[in-house]
């Protein structure tokens, strides 16, 4: 009985070379149109040769299939050592030229005649559910991306996102530079440390802005809400904290240092200022020493304000 049906269902002969199979059970129905083959498979299948299978699913390794996922990997995995569910560890060899996406996903997805779809995604990691005894967690991640490659390209990176925006909806606290350091940025939303080698810039933005007619433009706004506490005394609230750069070790001179600088007044417009405080009072603090040669615009010890060439109340 076997024989006659392996010989019509010609399209395995192409694919199984070399198979070990523990069938619990199997269904083959066969018509003029459609020759097809169910089965459960209890154990492994070794197979030498190419895999085709023409059924759209749904398929699972591991349990019952889900109706709503083309293909799922379920059940209990246990025992292991840094266990993964799924595992890629193939070799790509390139010919000249050519370029490689280890693993690509390009979803097709088709709309609906009508109705609101609320969301749709090429891909969509939820957070793991992490159940089970009493041992601790350092870290639980919901995606891991491992570092840059090493010593192969001109640039290395380790993501690279295309055309569009980005959305991060979680507020915070959000890390650069920690290199993997438990650090606790709670009270943060965007917290940037870390050693960079041979940098010299920490934040820097040369982007160019095309505003539309009758808009105002800026590099850098805050517009940001502080709500004070139930109770108590809060010393200060800020739009903006400077706090003087931490000069480190080294034999090089050093010729200035300062907390703010600003290089100049920008040109192009009716008035130009190298700074405009709108409104508002202002108070300068600790008016320290100046040189003959600069001009300073001063406040001496009566709340005078002066213009000076050598220094503080001249």
């Amino acid at each position: 009985m076997l024989r006659p049906m392996i010989g019509r269902i010609n399209w395995l002969h192409a694919i199984l070379l070399t198979a070990v199979v523990v069938l619990t059970s199997v269904l083959v129905t066969t018509n003029s149109r459609l020759r097809r083959v169910e089965a459960q498979v209890a154990g492994g299948i070794q197979v030498a040769g190419s895999i085709i299978v023409l059924g759209a699913g749904p398929h699972s390794i591991g349990g019952m299939p889900n109706p709503a996922a083309q293909l799922m990997l379920t059940g209990p995995f246990t025992g292991v050592n840094d266990a993964v569910a799924f595992f890629i560890n193939s070799t790509i060899t390139l010919p000249p030229g050519g370029s490689s996406f280890y693993v690509e996903l390009q979803p097709r997805i088709v709309r609906a005649a009508s109705g609101n779809h609320p969301s749709i995604s090429g891909l969509l990691v939820d957070s793991p559910i992490i159940t089970g005894g009493a041992a601790t967690v350092t870290d639980a991640i919901t995606l891991v991306v491992g570092a840059a490659p090493v010593g192969v390209g001109t640039i290395n990176r380790t993501a690279r996102f295309g055309v569009g925006s980005i959305e991060i909806q979680g507020v915070g606290g959000h890390m650069i530079g920690s290199g993997g350091a438990a650090v606790d940025a709670s009270t943060v939303q965007l917290y940037m440390m870390g050693n960079l080698v041979g940098g010299n810039q920490g934040l820097l933005t040369i982007t160019t802005f095309n505003p539309v007619a009758g808009a105002d433009a800026f590099g850098i706004g805050t517009g940001i809400t502080i709500n004070k506490a139930a109770s108590g005394t809060h010393a200060n609230f800020d739009g903006a904290f400077f706090q003087p750069p931490v000069v480190g070790a080294g034999a090089a001179q050093l010729t200035n240092a300062s907390t703010v600088k600003i290089t100049g007044a920008p040109t192009g417009a009716t008035n130009n200022y190298a700074l405009w405080i709108a409104g508002g009072p202002t108070r300068i603090q600790g008016l320290g020493s100046f040189t003959s040669e600069d001009k300073y615009i001063t406040v001496d010890t009566n709340g005078n304000l002066h213009v000076s060439a050598i220094g503080p109340g001249r």
